[in-house]
């Protein structure tokens, strides 16, 4: 049997979510009559897709408040496609040619992560179980993870959601303590590993 390990804390939400707050500025007309500065943008090109993915941050002036839009660029640059204000991180699975924004709820009541085609149209949600602590992309970058925290009887305990192709949810594990949530796909195990129950926050 061949053993696949999650990428360990590839993307850290909390680091993540101390650096920006979703800001639906498109979806209101007060907002976007405020001026706006550019953050940050990063381009990732995806061969095998043939296509850069460029992440844009931008929020108002004087203010921590920021959204995040991606495009899809062919090999010419020319946008051949553009989400809607999201939150993020992102997850690209090359081999399932989808894109996963985890969006992030610490702050905001987002109410699910959001699966792309690549088209930037969104073909599944997947609704958040709480507080969500991390996510990460298997190695073969087939299967996601999603990991949550919640409380029962006032002690906390770790979920973590495992999502394949088109967000069809595998398998929902609870953990109480550090260890490994599993799944067996065929020949393969994909591992994903948990640190001890924390606090939501």
């Amino acid at each position: 049997m061949v053993v696949a390990a999650a990428r360990p804390r590839e993307l850290c939400v909390r680091s993540h979510m101390t650096m920006r707050v979703l800001l639906a500025f498109a979806a209101t007309a007060s907002v976007a009559t405020l001026s706006v500065s550019a953050q940050n943008s990063r381009s990732r090109f995806v061969e095998a897709w043939g296509l850069t993915v460029v992440e844009n941050w931008s929020g108002l002036a004087h203010s921590d408040a920021i959204g995040e839009v991606f495009e899809l660029r062919s090999s010419d640059d020319k946008v051949v496609a553009r989400s809607p204000s999201i939150i993020g991180p992102l997850l690209l699975s090359r081999p399932n040619r989808e894109i996963l924004s985890c969006e992030i709820n610490s702050t905001l009541d987002i109410k699910a992560a959001l699966l792309f085609d690549l088209n930037a149209s969104i073909i599944a949600r997947m609704p958040h179980r709480t507080y969500l602590r991390n996510c990460g992309l298997s190695d073969d970058g087939r299967i996601y993870w999603l990991h949550y925290t919640r409380v029962q009887a006032d002690k906390p305990y770790n979920l973590v959601v495992i999502v394949g192709a088109g967000g069809r949810i595998l398998s929902t594990q609870r953990l109480d303590h550090a260890g490994n949530a599993t799944l067996t796909s065929g020949t393969r195990t994909y591992v994903f590993p948990n640190p001890e129950p924390d606090w939501p926050g």
